[in-house]
């Protein structure tokens, strides 16, 4: 069922690929009108955006934008322009997340500038200039996106630069909801756990985490008329999967690297061999669910796992 009317329109930053592709996706089925941005169009960018066109029976625009990059902020506006639209929805999706986990004692001032300026900075310009066109909608809608822990100011072994930068949208995301409300603007957070798969829809089977399509349908609620009187609000969507440590990344924990699932270890007073089936973490402490050859599998503490016989293949 669409939901909105042609001449509405949402604008989704980091639109053309991944979560954001989803979203874009998903309110184009709603019935807006969709400017997704990029910081370089090409020929994949406009043909994925016609075929969503298409489908959905409603316009789809590709926009140069890069969150570094304040005169890019014309493109965008350049665009709605042309098409006469009346924005009321914006998606603050785009961002920069690091794989690589650094502790904070070793992360450096460019990495908190870059993370800082993709994830806060670049979305508050944007938002303040299309403010004026939110407000004018008479029922604006701004949806940030965060990560798991974002609304607590959760700490995050190895990425806390990542996460401080996050915990600061969500505080403004807040603020925008307070300072909005007069105009009729709501403002609100989805913060979903790491959606994998490179097409953000694959689900890992006998996991609880979101995929694409989960993400952008919380989007598409708070983007819709149903969540007018719902704002300041930082929704998570994690099935209890919180800022934790992943097997292989490190950790300050007396074990420094997590093993992965597959991996063949023996314990401690134990010559059996046994298989590494699970990990999991909670602050410093590091259990294994390892499985022998015969009999059930078990936890154990992640010190007492004292060699690596045999790596799985790759």
């Amino acid at each position: 069922m669409q939901i909105e009317t042609p001449e509405t329109w949402a604008v989704v930053t980091a639109g053309v690929h991944g979560l954001g592709r989803s979203i874009a996706e998903r309110l184009a089925e709603a019935g807006l009108g969709v400017v997704a941005t990029t910081r370089h169009v090409d020929a994949g960018a406009a043909a994925w955006a016609a075929q969503v066109s298409a489908a959905a029976q409603r316009p789809v625009q590709v926009a140069p934008w890069d969150p570094a990059d304040p005169a890019t902020d014309d493109a965008v506006l350049a665009v709605l322009a042309r098409a006469g639209a009346v924005l009321r929805v914006l998606v603050n999706n785009a961002g920069p997340f690091r794989r690589a986990r650094q502790s904070l004692a070793d992360v450096s001032l460019e990495t908190m500038t870059l993370l800082w300026q993709g994830n806060v900075g670049g979305g508050v310009r944007l938002t303040q200039r299309l403010l004026p066109s939110l407000r004018a909608s008479g029922e604006g809608r701004i949806v940030n996106l965060g990560a798991v822990g974002a609304g607590a100011a959760s700490g995050w072994t190895g990425r806390g630069a990542y996460a401080a930068s996050k915990a600061a949208l969500a505080s403004l995301t807040r603020t925008w909801a307070l300072e909005e409300a007069r105009h009729g603007v709501t403002a609100n957070m989805v913060c979903p756990s790491d959606v994998h798969a490179r097409d953000k829809e694959a689900r890992e089977l006998g996991r609880h985490r979101p995929s694409g399509a989960d993400v952008a349908a919380v989007v598409a609620f708070f983007a819709g008329t149903g969540a007018r009187f719902v704002t300041g609000q930082v929704v998570e969507l994690s099935f209890g999967d919180g800022p934790r440590l992943r097997p292989g990344e490190t950790t300050g924990s007396p074990t420094a690297t997590l093993l992965p699932a597959g991996v063949h270890v023996q314990l401690a007073r134990d010559a059996r061999v046994y298989e590494i089936l699970q990990a999991r973490t909670e602050g410093a402490s590091v259990e294994y669910l390892v499985g022998p050859a015969t009999g059930d599998p078990r936890w154990v503490a992640g010190d007492s796992v004292r060699k690596v016989v045999a790596e799985p293949d790759p």
